[in-house]
């Protein structure tokens, strides 16, 4: 990765951050609270400046990575008079909900705003699978699963039952499957049920030719120079005997006992020549493929359209984070959770394929960053918005000493969370 991806990288977190920021900002002060400090970045002050007649400070600090907006009275540790009108605990209920939702809020308009943009240019098709439905074949690859059994034309209703609305969800109720699985399928008004057994893609480190097939060697094009099994050694020509203290024989085998690991590292015995050697590494979640395409993919929309989907869009990825948390605890699987490295690493990748790639992952996360924030979980603004809800509801005001704790409680385990997911990320 090179110095510009880097700087990418830490102007997209920032500026999504800044935004968040900007609208908790625009909105204390629309309903006159006194805001002391907005800074951008943490760490040593490297400028600061503060208009004439206004309450606030502008400072952007040595660390560029986030940004913080100070609100008169927030702090619970603060000592509050009652007759200050512009501290923060002594204004409106509606006043006080409005500002803390207005950083999620702003996140939104700036996810459609950049999808827009997106939108005129040019989407990724790995992006615009969100958007197409319904979800209709066309192209299905040569020698995949799929052929004899999909037909271009055909419009994919559900997968095992589960519905599938758009290309996304699709691929989504496909992955960690190499067992059979049924489409549903409409072709010429009839409503077909169909088995496929899907496949590894190439590129995953090992063969994905012949599920039942012995031995599992691994794939000539499926070591990456520096990703995981590069760094731990693996070689092309090895034959994987035992994955997680289970001996293996055949890919389905191998796919079955890495399941049980899917985001952590798992450990392997391959035959090499006359040795067996040890390794340890994360070979990514066990996909599967069946080789049908979207029928549209990729493209740019005239400015109707592209303003159509800048609406639609983020409410889309709502919908499939939040079924991705839903699953993640349903499933007990952590894998999908990525913290500051993990995001880093999607704006870095995205980057280096193109304007399009970059802005659309920013459209992604932005819509992540809100609705992470709207989570009713202590010390997030979901988490706020839920004691301004009972403040609402029954007309008085929560004990302040028990929803500072509640709060500090929160950012404790959420910032022992992303130390852990950052370590993952950084170590495997």
């Amino acid at each position: 990765m090179g110095p510009l991806e880097i700087v990418l990288i830490i102007v997209g977190i920032s500026v999504l951050v800044i935004v968040h920021e900007t609208g908790h900002y625009l909105a204390a002060r629309a309903f006159g609270m006194r805001v002391l400090r907005y800074s951008i970045g943490f760490g040593p002050t490297l400028f600061k400046y503060k208009p004439k007649d206004s309450p606030t400070t502008f400072q952007v600090a040595a660390i560029p990575f986030l940004a913080y907006v100070q609100i008169a009275g927030m702090n619970p540790h603060e000592d509050v008079d009652p007759d200050d009108p512009e501290l923060f605990p002594n204004k409106s209920a509606l006043a006080r909900i409005v500002t803390i939702a207005a950083g999620p809020f702003a996140n939104y308009v700036a996810a459609c705003l950049i999808a827009f943009f997106v939108g005129i240019t040019g989407w990724p098709s790995w992006a615009e699978s969100v958007l197409v439905e319904p979800v209709v074949v066309g192209e299905v690859s040569e020698g995949m699963p799929a052929e004899g059994v999909v037909q271009s034309g055909d419009v994919i209703l559900a997968v095992n039952g589960e519905e599938t609305s758009n290309f996304a969800a699709l691929k989504e109720a496909t992955v960690g499957h190499l067992d059979e699985i049924t489409y549903t399928v409409e072709r010429d008004g009839q409503v077909l049920d169909l088995a496929i057994t899907p496949r590894p893609p190439n590129g995953w480190p090992f063969l994905a030719e012949g599920l039942d097939t012995s031995p599992v060697e691994v794939a000539e094009d499926g070591i990456f120079e520096g990703g995981p099994a590069d760094e731990a050694g693996l070689q092309v020509g090895d034959v994987v005997v035992e994955a997680n203290g289970t001996a293996v024989a055949t890919l389905k085998e191998l796919h079955d006992a890495l399941l049980t690991n899917r985001g952590e590292a798992s450990s392997f015995v391959v035959q090499r020549g006359d040795e067996r050697v040890e390794l340890s590494f994360d070979p990514g979640t066990p996909p599967g493929v069946v080789g049908v395409a979207q029928a549209h993919q990729g493209g740019a929309y005239g400015v109707g359209e592209a303003a159509k989907t800048a609406l639609v869009y983020p409410w889309r990825l709502t919908v499939l984070q939040l079924k991705g948390i839903a699953k993640m605890f349903r499933d007990r699987d952590t894998s999908q959770l990525g913290g500051p490295v993990a995001m880093g690493k999607m704006i870095g990748a995205a980057a280096q394929n193109g304007a399009s790639h970059y802005f659309a992952v920013l459209v992604l996360l932005s819509v992540a960053l809100g609705m992470f924030n709207l989570l009713p979980f202590p010390a997030l603004d979901g988490g706020r918005l839920v004691f301004l809800g009972y403040e609402v509801i029954t007309r008085r005001r929560p004990n302040e000493r028990f929803e500072a704790m509640v709060h500090t409680v929160g950012i404790v385990f959420l910032l022992g969370v992303i130390v852990l997911v950052t370590i993952r990320d950084i170590f495997g």
